[in-house]
């Protein structure tokens, strides 16, 4: 890659299988690598819609057993509306509140599981306030920022099992008990 002024490279490639999902309209990554924290913004994104679709339809972005070490920058330039994220199986090692600030307050859905982060910084979902469900199902998590879910005043589905720091599963539909397992975690 050939590096700017910025020490970012050109970009890169996103191949989408395009279709459809309980959660809505999505891009299924089919090809997607993200090795370097440097390079990582995504610049162009191909693959066939369902007939009568655009890239402004796609609410979901979806990623199983992809290589991808850091995450994706650039995704809502690409998915205007984009609102949930669903990483699963890729070696990813961290994500962090700079990371998450190009979705607003209208994201819902929020999920890296089965993956390799171990902590959580507070102010991780400050960008997102709106969130109704997160999960880090699955990773090597053994620190928890103090305050990653105090600002989420609408989550009611989160799931935290098989990580170091909480042994517990989830909770799945109530905003309250979803916010107290919550405070629990961040202990």
């Amino acid at each position: 890659c050939i590096l700017t002024t910025l020490n970012f490279c050109a970009g890169i490639k996103l191949v989408c299988n395009f279709g459809n999902s309980f959660l809505g309209y999505m891009c299924h990554a089919k090809e997607l690598e993200i090795t370097s924290k440097y390079d990582r913004i995504i610049t162009e994104v191909t693959g066939y819609h369902v007939v009568g679709k655009t890239n402004k339809d796609v609410l979901l972005f979806q990623s199983h057993e992809s290589v991808i070490k850091y995450f994706p920058l650039g995704l809502t330039n690409k998915f205007q509306n984009l609102n949930k994220i669903f990483i699963n199986e890729s070696s990813m090692e961290e994500v962090n509140a700079e990371d998450l600030q190009q979705f607003g307050s209208n994201f819902k859905f929020f999920t890296i599981q089965h993956c390799n982060l171990k902590v959580l910084d507070a102010g991780l979902f400050t960008s997102m306030p709106n969130l109704e469900t997160v999960s880090f199902h699955g990773n090597k998590i053994i620190h928890v920022g103090e305050g990653v879910f105090t600002n989420l005043k609408k989550l009611n589905k989160i799931w935290f099992g098989l990580n170091p720091c909480y042994s517990g599963y989830s909770i799945d539909g109530i905003t309250a008990e979803a916010m107290s397992t919550s405070i629990e975690i961040e202990k």
